[in-house]
C-alpha cells in the first residue's frame, strides 16, 4: 500500500518510510501543483494508491460523478504537521487491513484523532 499526499498535507508525512510516495505538488511527475482534482483521482485509481487529503469533499464529489471510488484518508483541516505525520504512521497498520478486506474504503479522523473507516455509497 502506498499513499500520495496531496499538497495540502505537511511535507513531513513525506518523509521516507515504507508506506508512503512522494508529496505530489514537489516529487511526483506530472501531478505538481497545477494538477486538477480529477488528474489526481485518475492518477491515484490507476497506480492503486490511497489518496491523503484535506479536501475529501472535492474527490468525494469527483467519485459521485464518476461512479467509482479511490481509498481515501481525510484530516481535519486543523491537523497540524507533526500530528498528521504521526496519525498515518499509526493508522496505517488498520487501514492496510481494512482495504485489503474492502478495497474502497475511506477512512478519517474525529475530533479526538480517532480513526473512522467507512463505505461510499454511490
Amino acid at each position: 500500500m502506498l499513499y500520495l499526499l496531496d499538497e495540502n498535507i505537511a511535507k513531513c508525512c513525506a518523509d521516507p518510510t515504507s508506506v508512503y510516495t512522494a508529496q505530489r505538488s514537489i516529487e511526483v511527475p506530472g501531478l505538481g501543483p497545477e494538477a486538477s482534482d480529477f488528474d489526481i483521482f485518475h492518477f491515484v485509481r490507476l497506480g492503486g494508491f490511497v489518496l491523503v487529503t484535506k479536501d475529501g469533499d472535492d474527490f468525494e464529489a469527483i467519485m459521485f460523478d464518476q461512479r467509482d471510488i479511490i481509498p481515501m484518508v481525510v484530516f481535519p483541516g486543523d491537523t497540524r504537521a507533526s500530528q498528521q505525520r504521526d496519525l498515518l504512521l499509526r493508522a496505517t497498520p488498520v487501514i492496510a487491513a481494512e482495504l485489503a478486506a474492502s478495497p474502497g474504503r475511506q477512512f478519517s479522523f474525529n475530533a479526538d484523532f480517532n480513526l473512522l473507516s467507512y463505505e461510499l455509497a454511490l
